[in-house]
């Protein structure tokens, strides 16, 4: 079932109001929680708040992620994944009414739930303050495995096919199955990652549209 089959399953057995979510390779900052919640306070058309993260690697090195748009839409969900779980604190009624993750999509499980949070007009909301350092230090992760990777994204871009159609044109099915398959590239590296990111250059075409990010 995966990762979003345990969140799922942590989700309904959960107690409380809100639930938030840990992996095993996480570091949450003490006021994590104390800074979601005063917001949510603050926010009560808000039915959850993500937030920044930073990811650490091998050789010592960081990277921050804060720059994510306050209240997603569709435009920014459908290319790619907006709304990081590992950051996440949402209402319990509201992710179970939703139907949780879809525990066919290991990974990109999140990548499709935040299409569906969006698609019900539903808000989330976002602070930019770093709360989680997520380690990638060598820990086998599921979405280091460009096969699976590029078969979620390839499913999900069927599952939600019309909606992409609608909100970003008819290109776009194109367009973000390049940038996947660039990306895939990247995770799989050497010869055969190289030829695959020159494959998603030619089948996406020099002029990439503004919702394209690699």
């Amino acid at each position: 079932r995966g990762a979003g089959g345990a969140r799922n399953v942590g989700a309904m057995a959960a107690n409380g109001p809100l639930i938030a979510f840990q992996d095993s390779d996480d570091i949450w900052e003490p006021h994590k929680l104390e800074i979601q919640w005063n917001y949510l306070k603050d926010h009560p058309e808000c039915i959850g708040v993500h937030a920044g993260a930073k990811s650490r690697y091998r050789d010592g090195s960081e990277a921050v992620w804060d720059h994510k748009p306050e209240h997603v839409t569709l435009r920014d969900a459908l290319p790619t994944n907006c709304i990081t779980p590992q950051t996440l604190l949402i209402r319990k009624d509201a992710f179970l009414e939703l139907g949780g993750f879809d525990e066919s999509l290991p990974p990109c499980e999140d990548h499709e739930f935040s299409i569906r949070v969006t698609k019900a007009g539903l808000k989330v909301g976002y602070v930019r303050e770093v709360v989680v350092t997520v380690r990638r230090e060598g820990q086998q992760r599921i979405d280091a495995d460009w096969r699976k990777y590029l078969a979620s994204q390839t499913r999900i871009l069927k599952i939600h096919e019309a909606l992409y159609r609608e909100v970003l044109g008819p290109e776009s099915l194109r367009q973000c199955r390049a940038m996947y398959i660039r990306r895939s590239g990247v995770k799989r590296g050497r010869i055969l990652g190289r030829l695959m990111r020159v494959w998603g250059i030619i089948l996406g075409g020099f002029h990439r549209p503004d919702y394209i990010v690699d």
